[in-house]
């Protein structure tokens, strides 16, 4: 009897149609503001699906918003959010200085905990990424 039923709510019509939102509506997208500059604001992501070499396993992406530099910088395969400050002080910060906004998405390596307010919903997906305040404060290390 279970199979049957089972194969009934699996081909019913009624039954693939009328299924409870187990996700959060999505709000409306809010666009990011336009940059003036170069490095005024940076895109970062992380690429961790990699082979480990050393004690190296995934890439800090890092790019910006109106040239489209980017920075690729090797770091651990399951890298702190320390770590990841420190990182990005040394290789984006020290060269082209500290950006106004960091869009990133929702990973806990870069959030730090406190300003996930303004991250995005919806992981690796830069069309509605939104600008997250860069607090010099939080990010050193």
């Amino acid at each position: 009897m279970r199979d049957d039923v089972e194969t009934y709510v699996h081909t019913s019509l009624i039954c693939q149609q009328d299924k409870a939102d187990h996700q959060k509506k999505a709000s409306l997208l809010q666009p990011l503001p336009i940059p003036k500059r170069p490095c005024e604001s940076v895109s970062m992501d992380f690429i961790s699906v990699l082979p480990k070499v050393g004690d190296l396993g995934s890439i800090i992406v890092v790019v910006d918003c109106v040239s489209k530099y980017a920075t690729f910088i090797a770091a651990p395969k399951h890298v702190t959010v320390e770590r990841t400050a420190h990182l990005f002080f040394k290789h984006v910060v020290k060269y082209w200085g500290l950006s106004k906004d960091i869009v990133s998405d929702r990973d806990s390596r870069f959030t730090l905990g406190t300003i996930d307010a303004h991250s995005t919903t919806q992981p690796h997906n830069s069309a509605d990424q939104q600008p997250l305040p860069t607090d010099v404060g939080l990010l050193q290390s």
